[in-house]
């Protein structure tokens, strides 16, 4: 199946039904496990336009997303969408001529400590990211009996307990990673908010450290002007938690057929994963 060629017509149909406009589909943006999203020409003017991808309703909230992006508006972390559907998932944005922080050598760190300092000062959301639930909604998904896995999950949950539920909460991305960093115009625009909630401020620069997590250890060295022990035990307990969240939603990709569909080994991914959990939990340890 050509997913492209089946979400380009879907885009061409809604924008022409929407709009009365006629849509050019210039590229796909590659990243993400989670939509599709394209760069798109109408009306002479460029935007973005994400099509959430099969099963990802049971990873995100449309709705809750919407009251992020509208929470967010007059702070200027993107631009606004012209667009939001919360039945069908579908945002439309405008495109950000500039080049992502993925693509970067040299990472600015002091912009983006500073950008999520000023997200995690705002009026805190009205719901929180509630990691335990969500890893619990997550394995129930794709029945994850996997004893490497739960065993994880026990030794992540202690700590939880332990080190982690009592730290005050404020508003945060939930998927801070490099890609999701854009520079524009000389601004930096942090981009899509489908896991923000309120939750520990360490959340966000675990998540930096996606793709390399050296980026994170950079980058907690600038957001604290001097970081001790009990900020790298949370910056590793969650890094594996977002580890095994990820497994989980790899795994489920793999279930429903994703990985023949868009050709992608979601399994090795989920594997991946549980390897990256199991050295993040030894991290934490060596840390105590």
């Amino acid at each position: 199946m050509d997913m492209n060629n089946t979400n380009e017509q879907i885009i061409k149909d809604f924008i022409q039904a929407k709009y009365n406009k006629e849509a050019h589909v210039e590229a796909r943006l590659m990243g993400g496990m989670s939509n599709f999203t394209y760069i798109i020409v109408f009306d002479n003017k460029k935007y973005t336009f994400r099509i959430p991808g099969k099963g990802a309703q049971h990873f995100t909230n449309r709705a809750t997303e919407k009251t992020v992006v509208e929470a967010i508006d007059k702070y200027d972390f993107q631009p606004a969408p012209i667009l939001f559907d919360v039945e069908t998932g579908y945002k439309i944005a405008p495109f950000i001529n500039g080049i992502s922080v993925s693509e970067m050598d040299e990472k600015p760190l002091e912009d983006i400590a500073n950008i999520l300092k000023k997200l995690h000062s705002i009026e805190k959301f009205s719901f929180d990211y509630n990691p335990v639930e969500r890893l619990n909604n997550y394995d129930t998904l794709t029945n994850n009996t996997d004893l490497v896995y739960q065993a994880l999950k026990t030794k992540w949950l202690d700590i939880y307990e332990k080190q982690l539920k009592d730290i005050p909460l404020v508003p945060s991305h939930g998927d801070s990673q490099t890609s999701n960093f854009v520079f524009g115009n000389d601004k930096l625009y942090l981009l899509d908010w489908e896991f923000a909630a309120n939750n520990d401020p360490i959340y966000d620069i675990a998540c930096y450290g996606n793709a390399n997590f050296k980026h994170a250890l950079d980058l907690i060295k600038v957001y604290f002007d001097n970081p001790g022990k009990e900020e790298y035990q949370r910056l590793y307990a969650w890094r594996m938690f977002q580890c095994l969240q990820w497994h989980n939603v790899a795994k489920y990709k793999h279930q429903i057929g994703l990985s023949e569909d868009l050709n992608i080994d979601f399994d090795f991914f989920a594997n991946q994963y549980l390897d990256k959990a199991k050295g993040f939990y030894q991290n934490y340890l060596d840390e105590k």
